[in-house]
C-alpha cells in the first residue's frame, strides 16, 4: 500500500531534514553549556582565591623577615614591607589589604622559646570575585618567627 500525497510529502520531508529529532542538539546545548561555563567560573574563582591567599603568605613571610631585625614603624618595618610585596604579588587578585604585626615574648603554637621576643605578622584582604552573585573571599595569613639579637661574645 503506497502512502500517497500529503502525508507521503511530509515523510520524505522528516527522513531528509534529519527525523523527529530535528533541534535536540540545540536544546540540550541550551541546557548543558551554562552548567559548563558555571563549573569552568568556579575552577578559575578557586585558582584566583589560591594565589591570593599565596601571595597573602608570601607577604607575611616578608614582614617577618623584615621585622626580626627591628619593629621601626618606617618604610623598611615589617608592616610597610609586607604591604609593598602584597601590592607587587597580589596585583588586582588581592584587594583591601591591611597589615597588622605584633612583638610578644610567648612563642606561638607551642614552639620551643629559644628566643627572647617573637614577631607575628598578619596580612588580610580579599581574593576578586569573577563568578556573578559570589561575594568576595576573605584571605588571612600568618606568618611569625623569633626576633634577633645582638649579643657581645664574653672575653
Amino acid at each position: 500500500m503506497r502512502v500517497t500525497g500529503m502525508k507521503a510529502a511530509i515523510r520524505n520531508r522528516l527522513k531528509r531534514s534529519g527525523g523527529p529529532d530535528r533541534g535536540g542538539m540545540s536544546i540540550s546545548m541550551a541546557i548543558v553549556f551554562p552548567v559548563f561555563m558555571l563549573m569552568l567560573l568556579a575552577v578559575i574563582q578557586g585558582c584566583l582565591w589560591w594565589y591570593a591567599r599565596e601571595a597573602a603568605l608570601h607577604a607575611a613571610k616578608e614582614g617577618v623577615e623584615a621585622g626580626r631585625t627591628t619593629t621601626d614603624k618606617g618604610p623598611y618595618g615589617p608592616e610597610e614591607q609586607a604591604r609593598k610585596l602584597a601590592a607587587s604579588l597580589g596585583g588586582g587578585t588581592l584587594r583591601d589589604v591591611s597589615v597588622t604585626s605584633e612583638v610578644t615574648r610567648t612563642p606561638p603554637n607551642g614552639q620551643q622559646a629559644q628566643a627572647d621576643a617573637w614577631i607575628k605578622v598578619s596580612v588580610k584582604g580579599t581574593s576578586l570575585s569573577i563568578v556573578p552573585g559570589l561575594p568576595e573571599i576573605t584571605v588571612v595569613q600568618h606568618a611569625s618567627g623569633p626576633m634577633e639579637r645582638w649579643t657581645v661574645p664574653n672575653r
